[in-house]
């Protein structure tokens, strides 16, 4: 044989050579699961979307002629992954993936990334582990909460494994590796799946759907809940509650929403709440929740539809007037916090009210009236407050994602109130903040200040209100196990 025609051959099998070694590091890189299935399997099935995988292999060299190969495939893939019941792996694969999607699937049945082993829910019972980005694009993973670095990106219709909830973001592991993501850009993989019966999924909850869906779990369920009202709004709206439980129970909890008229997701996150509680048949024993969704229900329609009445187009001239605004009169009004007669009724409290300053008269926000009190709305909570003795009283607001616990210096009620906060932080993730940057003239404020009785505000959401539709994931299941750790803290 000549010497060129060995240099060919030798120059053929250092090329085959190349392709079988290929081959093998693309398999050593992302092994099939081969785990034995005991109980139950989640089946994933990725079908519209090709993925592309670029892998670059060794080199080979034989004497002075140097051949590399490069082997790219294109497959459609069908994974099997055992769910054992309890533990969190720690390490799930010794590298992030390294495919790249061309564009994210349309038809999905995926919920876990394969070899990803994880529980069902995370410890509240409630929540599920499997979440997906809530993105048509990708999600940064970053070490630390408010961190400008990256430690890899988390493409759409992917998995990531929820660990707890801290703040505005979510601890998760993908392909084991820990970080953070913002906390409104994850959804359920599997959609969200929390016992509702009866409330509908909305960012959008008007007065008429709470009244509706109120009447409705009565219905349902007439021996664990009943309907009562509070008293009516300045513009003559119903200002309903519904209590959970029975009224000689020896606990008893106020907890009221949407006192701000554009922050009217807090009204459906205490609905749907409710309503998970009814259906699964858990409500707490020996304890009666006073649920007050709407306490502001003509601030929230002025803020949802963007009509106004005669009342309020001259309050909308006036803060044009002084500047407080630029938008047009449709666009103001649904940015509306105020009362139907212009006061911001979580300033119209007695507590520390003399000391506020806002605006000199009324407003879409930020006046606190002319006396404590003056409001409609703030005497009925006051009224029906006073009617009971209560254990605690939570306060929804948004946005934030944080819980604010304290008011003056009192005690023992800002310990109790601090304690509380403890409990609802475990459950929610939500931070405990101090109140010497916040304005007073709030419910909690005088609960704690005139009534001792340990209180929190927690404000829900990440984003600026009205919350959008993005938001229902983490609100919903952050505080679906909120009344019943209440409970169990009231009866300690």
């Amino acid at each position: 044989m000549s010497l060129h025609n060995s240099r060919r051959l030798c120059a053929w099998i250092a090329f085959i050579a190349s392709v079988a070694m290929c081959f093998t590091a693309c398999s050593q890189a992302h092994p099939v699961s081969t785990a034995p299935n005991p109980t139950s399997a989640v089946t994933t099935t990725v079908t519209t979307s090709a993925v592309t995988t670029t892998v670059t292999t060794t080199t080979v060299t034989t004497t002075t002629t140097t051949t590399t190969t490069t082997t790219t495939t294109t497959t459609t893939t069908t994974a099997t992954t055992t769910l054992p019941p309890t533990t969190v792996p720690t390490t799930v694969s010794t590298a992030p993936p390294t495919t790249t999607t061309t564009a994210p699937p349309t038809t999905t049945t995926t919920t876990a990334p394969t070899h990803i082993a994880v529980p069902p829910q995370l410890s509240d019972g409630v929540t599920p582990s499997l979440w997906t980005p809530n993105c048509h694009d990708y999600i940064t993973l970053r070490p630390a909460p408010y961190s400008w670095e990256a430690i890899t990106t988390i493409p759409a219709g992917d998995t990531m494994v929820l660990l707890e909830w801290s703040g505005k973001y979510a601890k998760v592991s993908y392909y084991g590796l820990v970080g953070y993501v913002m906390a409104y850009w994850i959804a359920p993989a599997d959609g969200i799946d929390a016992a509702l019966t009866t409330v509908a999924l909305t960012n959008w909850y008007t007065y008429e759907q709470m009244c509706a869906d109120i009447d409705t779990l009565c219905a349902q369920f007439p021996s664990s809940c009943s309907r009562g009202s509070i008293g009516t709004s300045e513009l003559g709206r119903d200002i309903p509650v519904l209590k959970l439980g029975a009224e000689s129970a020896s606990h008893h909890v106020l907890i009221q929403g949407a006192i701000h008229g554009l922050e009217h997701m807090t009204a459906w996150v205490m609905m749907a709440s409710a309503d998970n509680l009814l259906t699964r048949g858990a409500l707490p024993e020996d304890v009666c929740f006073h649920l007050i969704p709407m306490s502001n229900p003509d601030g929230v329609v002025t803020a949802q539809t963007g009509l106004t009445t005669d009342r309020q187009r001259a309050i909308y001239a006036s803060d044009v007037a002084a500047g407080y605004t630029n938008l047009d009169e449709a666009s103001y009004a649904m940015q509306w916090k105020a009362n139907g007669f212009g006061v911001d009724l979580n300033r119209n409290f007695d507590a520390g009210w003399e000391l506020i300053n806002g605006r000199p008269k009324t407003s879409s926000q930020q006046y606190k009236g002319e006396a404590v009190f003056s409001a409609k709305e703030t005497r009925a909570l006051r009224d029906y407050t006073l009617s009971r003795t209560f254990d605690a009283t939570i306060s929804y607001h948004a946005m934030g994602s944080l819980i604010y616990y304290e008011y003056g210096s009192a005690q023992p009620v800002n310990s109790l109130s601090y304690e509380l906060g403890c409990a609802v932080r475990a459950v929610t993730g939500y931070p405990l903040v101090g109140s010497e940057s916040t304005d007073a003239g709030g419910y909690k404020d005088w609960a704690m200040n005139a009534l001792g009785i340990p209180s929190l505000t927690i404000e829900i959401g990440c984003e600026d209100t009205p919350l959008v539709y993005q938001e229902i994931n983490n609100v919903l299941y952050r505080n679906l196990p909120v009344m019943e750790a209440v409970a169990q803290w009231v009866k300690r």
